[in-house]
């Protein structure tokens, strides 16, 4: 290739392989995007150079969503939804439940573009449904806006909440019963009551639940 900055991007995104095999970018007799130079009075491409062209151009989009994709997967939390968002507010991609977080926590009569120019003109704004927005720079261009749902633990009663904390933190519930100085087995029942309300079915999905554990 001989354009300089095609060849850092080439390299940031590791494309130089996968275009090998269709124009030769290190070595043989044809290099495809050559043909994009052409002037003047020289031919229109061919039917099997527009071919060949429109491949390229869709291994391209393959290879840079899947670039995107992973490098979003490790910069959001994967429960919860993101968006790409220019400064304006414009989608420019999102997960798939994306817009649902947002249609959900619409005020009434608010319009989805409406909320998403809320989004890219503050740090964090919570919807009427407990969804919280938060937006960090991606790019110069793009801010990256993620959805945090309410916590299932807010759903629980403050002894409740109290008994999930002791789980999380390991108690058994003999120690739980004798710290809070009821029986066994009404801590049973606060258990049980904790686990329906937040979903969850033991103790290990409760610590993942809270962030103790990776999902």
């Amino acid at each position: 290739m001989t354009d300089p900055g095609f060849k850092v991007f080439a390299e940031e995104f590791d494309l130089t392989q996968m275009l090998n095999g269709h124009c030769k970018v290190r070595e043989g007799p044809f290099n495809f995007f050559m043909s994009l130079y052409r002037h003047g009075q020289n031919p229109a491409f061919t039917d099997t150079e527009t071919t060949d062209f429109l491949a390229i151009l869709r291994h391209l989009e393959q290879a840079l969503s899947m670039c995107l994709q992973l490098d979003l997967g490790l910069r959001v939390d994967p429960c919860n939804e993101w968006a790409l968002l220019d400064h304006e507010g414009e989608l420019f991609l999102c997960s798939s439940g994306f817009n649902g977080a947002v249609k959900d926590g619409l005020a009434p009569e608010q319009k989805p573009t409406a909320m998403l120019r809320e989004f890219a003109g503050q740090a964090v704004v919570t919807a009427p449904s407990g969804t919280t927005f938060s937006r960090v720079r991606y790019s110069d261009d793009l801010w990256l806006v993620s959805a945090q749902p309410v916590s299932p633990l807010n759903r629980l009663s403050p002894k409740e909440r109290q008994v999930a904390e002791l789980l999380i933190a390991g108690a058994t519930m003999r120690v739980i019963a004798e710290e809070s100085g009821v029986s066994v087995n009404t801590v049973r029942n606060q258990v049980a009551s904790v686990y329906r309300k937040t979903g969850v079915h033991n103790k290990v999905e409760l610590l993942r639940l809270a962030g103790g554990l990776p999902r």
